[in-house]
């Protein structure tokens, strides 16, 4: 089986678990640009190109786990989670807020 097949048959599963193909995302500044704009959707904020940046270097490696206890030590003191429902389950999304203190 060839790369190409083995991409375009994950391609196809994801497709049935009612993930949406994106052929737009297909370079690493159209995803980090989609990512932005998902972020900041999200979190209600609008990010500096700066702040945006740190973002970046803060949460990309190599290793998941360490990525993930970084962003949980930054927010778990100063967040609230909201979880918005929709009819479908990979349509709901989770929102954070900042708790004022």
């Amino acid at each position: 089986m060839k790369e190409q097949q083995i991409e375009e048959e994950l391609i196809n599963k994801l497709t049935d678990l009612k993930y949406v193909y994106r052929s737009d995302i297909n370079d690493r500044a159209s995803l980090e640009e989609n990512f932005r704009k998902k972020f900041e959707e999200l979190h209600y904020v609008k990010l500096t190109d700066s702040e945006f940046k740190r973002l970046l270097e803060q949460i990309i490696t190599s290793d998941v786990y360490i990525a993930s206890r970084h962003y949980e030590k930054k927010t778990a003191s100063s967040v609230m989670m909201e979880r918005r429902y929709s009819t479908h389950w990979s349509t709901s999304r989770i929102g954070v807020k900042t708790l004022s203190r």
